[in-house]
């Protein structure tokens, strides 16, 4: 091995050919070398031409004459690798970034041989690595057509296809206003002023004044359920009449809608074949988001636009009249090759249908339809240019991700920005979105990692009129565990986070965060870190200048933190009691209410829902002030808007839900009530149940239709408790929760 080395050394110095050791001089980051013998691309820039790995091998075989090199350091002692094992082919995601290249003894790769020839030969002038593009850098076209053919080969190497997409969940879309609220001093029979809305319950909300979507809308008169394939209009008041008005035919799966002024938008999604932009363009499977406006004609919304993206809509805000989204596209891509029950094969052809495709087969579009002089028409395009994306400091996850911008007082086509980045959870500002994203630092992704989970958090501004910019990324140690784990307070970001080995309970501990954005980089400033040893946090709930952070394991700690100072933040009080809240809300300035499960320590058997009161008036000695018990479940645990709590009436509903019991005969003794439960919460004298009330029966079977009998959401008006599901919709005095005055009933047909 020795005589190697040294023959090494000796070519080097003095080398038989100069054009054979120039070459290896030549050799630095940036381009990517498609050459058709190559399994997968390997990144890499040159001086005089495109060297590649193959390139470096040869020429360390033949014109040094080294057929074997020690790499310093590894295993227990040097390793002698075999450069005939060499070649391309597997991705090597010990480093960072991945590097391309697959070994025949172990994981080696560039940087490995790069090293081994500084420190055991001694040279100096070869520079092999891959290219970590700078924070904000707008790449060219043929950029992100490489790019993105990496990340969709890194895909097919690891998953066995490039059409990976994670996993996305429903509730996060959100939508806004267009038009104005209508002005007139009419007066209803009751003496209300029409479009003086009467007192009624509006959507939760996580951020004040900046709009979410629901099942469920209303503006005290009609009530606007989007259910699972049609919109609904509800003549509410009176409620002794509440009766149906219109339903209109929704296509694909019911997201939310939003109610303001003269304008409702409906959100819907869908797989479908997505159509190409471009005549070049392909046709493949995928998803596609559609924001649908109609107006708020109860006998008859009409359609007045309808504008449909490419990919998976992961969020919706609106802020005054502009809507703030973040799509999620993965890599769709051209269509699959056909499955012939090999994995290698299939690698192979896909690798083929990758290189031979086009950037216009990889990026996402959309297409905006509106009525012009009484015709439709019909713009499609590419929502994205190349001169829109960002590239991070270190990309995170194979896909892309945009930020899309939609003035609602206009037809003005969507404003976007796109970044390399697949996001997990995100939260919007008035001005800023936060984007995040869970990396792992070490480990195989089918498994649990051997190193922390790190969230890195990509920050855009959003100034109204204006499109998107990339602005910042920070990385922090642990994982969000919902949106309200994020929330921006006086320009800085606070971030509570679980910690530890999710895999191992014994690790796991919560902590909050305090960052603030120090020119391209979101910093952590301050943090409290150790809540709960042992445990994982369930719920968080950020107001003003105190967190309140819930953690369990066999009892639930609240811990109530100190956020006065952002650089010192500090737990200044704990209570420790059974079970745990998933969802906390606001209840005035000295109270909390929760939801969640009560769960008996010794054992760990789940009891029942239950809904506590908390005092939080002194904030270093938070107090349990009452707690229901209730042997139902409700999706207002897991779902903040079904979490309807309405200040004016001091009460709160949710949806529940009490299954069937079955005897030893396996018979049906009692069949599943769904429907809103009512609860007063008295501030002084805490917790009083008012009844449920049941959302209507089609059927007096008891095997019916669970899902479609479902309570999902509740609305207030006045003093009257609306329960409204896909059955129909219930009405009852909140004297009287249990006694419907009025029912009308719905159509569960698929």
């Amino acid at each position: 091995m020795r005589a190697g080395l040294a023959l090494l050394v000796a070519a080097l110095c003095c080398p038989p050919t100069a054009s054979s050791c120039d070459s290896l001089a030549d050799v630095a980051p940036g381009v990517l070398d498609e050459s058709e013998d190559l399994a997968l691309p390997v990144w890499l820039r040159e001086g005089d031409g495109v060297t590649d790995v193959n390139d470096v091998v040869t020429l360390l075989k033949t014109a040094v004459g080294l057929q074997e090199l020690g790499i310093p350091g590894t295993g227990d002692g040097n390793c002698v690798l075999d450069l005939g094992d060499i070649a391309p082919g597997r991705l090597d995601d010990t480093t960072d970034p991945p590097t391309w290249i697959a070994t025949g003894d172990g994981r080696i790769d560039i940087g490995d041989i790069v090293a081994a020839l500084r420190v055991s030969v001694g040279l100096q002038d070869l520079d092999i690595r891959v290219e970590e593009p700078e924070l904000g850098e707008n790449p060219s076209c043929a950029d992100v057509e490489r790019l993105v053919k990496r990340m969709a080969l890194q895909n097919v190497e690891t998953y066995g296809t490039w059409s990976v997409h994670g996993w996305w969940w429903w509730d996060d879309a959100a939508l806004g206003p267009f038009g104005g609220v209508p002005e007139t001093d009419d007066l209803d029979d009751d003496g209300t002023a029409i479009g003086r809305t009467r007192d009624h319950s509006e959507t939760n909300t996580q951020v004040e004044g900046i709009d979410e979507p629901d099942l469920v809308e209303t503006d005290g008169e009609i009530i606007w359920h989007l259910a699972k394939n049609e919109l609904r209009a509800i003549d509410a008041w009176p409620p002794e009449s509440a009766t149906l008005l219109s339903a209109t035919e929704i296509v694909g799966q019911p997201i939310g809608l939003l109610l303001h002024g003269d304008l409702l938008v409906v959100v819907t999604s869908e797989w479908d074949a997505l159509e190409p932009v471009t005549p070049e363009g392909t046709i493949a499977l995928g998803e596609r988001s559609t924001l649908s406006f109609y107006t708020t004609d109860p006998l008859g919304p009409q359609l007045q636009r309808r504008l449909s993206i490419d990919g998976h809509l992961r969020i919706t805000r609106r802020v005054d009249d502009e809507l703030r989204m973040v799509v999620l596209h993965g890599l769709v891509g051209p269509p699959l090759p056909p499955w012939e029950g090999d994995l290698e094969e299939y690698r192979r052809a896909q690798r083929r249908v990758i290189r031979n495709s086009t950037l216009a087969d990889w990026m996402p579009g959309y297409s905006d339809e509106h009525p012009v002089d009484g015709r439709w028409e019909r713009q499609r395009g590419f929502l994205l240019e190349c001169e829109d994306l960002w590239l991070p400091e270190r990309p995170d996850g194979a896909g892309l991700s945009s930020v899309v911008s939609l003035d609602l007082g206009s037809l003005e086509p969507p404003r976007t920005t796109g970044i390399f980045s697949q996001v997990g959870t995100a939260h919007a500002s008035h001005d800023r979105l936060y984007l995040t994203t869970t990396a792992w630092s070490s480990g195989e992704w089918w498994g649990p990692p051997p190193g922390p989970a790190m969230t890195r958090i990509h920050v855009f501004e959003t100034p109204t009129g204006l499109d998107p910019s990339y602005v910042a990324m920070g990385e922090v140690e642990g994982i969000p565990p919902s949106r309200y784990s994020i929330q921006e307070h006086e320009n800085r970001l606070r971030l509570a986070v679980q910690r530890g080995g999710w895999w191992d309970e014994q690790e796991s501990h919560g902590a909050v965060l305090v960052l603030e954005q120090q020119g391209r980089e979101l910093v952590e400033v301050g943090s409290v870190d150790g809540l709960g040893p042992g445990e994982t946090v369930r719920s968080v709930r950020f107001r003003e200048e105190i967190g309140w952070v819930v953690t369990f394991q066999q009892v639930d700690p609240l811990y109530a933190v100190d956020l006065v100072d952002p650089t010192d933040p500090r737990v200044v009080g704990e209570l420790e009691v059974t079970g745990f809240s998933t969802y906390l809300h606001p209840v005035g300035d000295d109270h909390l209410l929760g939801i969640g499960q009560e769960i008996e320590p010794d054992t760990l058997q789940v009891l029942g829902m239950q809904v506590s009161l908390f005092d939080v008036s002194t904030v270093g000695e938070p107090r349990l002030q009452d707690r229901l018990v209730i042997d139902s479940v409700s999706e207002a645990q897991w779902e903040p808007h079904a979490f309807n709590y309405h200040a004016p009436v001091g009460t709160l509903a949710i949806p529940r839900v009490t299954y069937w019991e079955i005897n030893g005969l396996g018979e049906v003794e009692r069949a599943a009530q769904t429907g809103i439960a009512a609860i007063e919460v008295d501030l002084f004298d805490g917790l009083q149940p008012l009844g449920t009330l049941l959302t209507p029966q089609l059927s007096d079977h008891q095997d019916y239709d669970y899902g479609c009998h479902l309570a999902r959401r509740s609305v207030f008006i006045e003093d009257y408790l609306y329960a409204v599901g896909q059955s129909g919709v219930s009405v009852s005095q909140l004297d009287d929760v249990i006694t419907p005055i009025r029912q009308w009933r719905g159509d569960c047909d698929e």
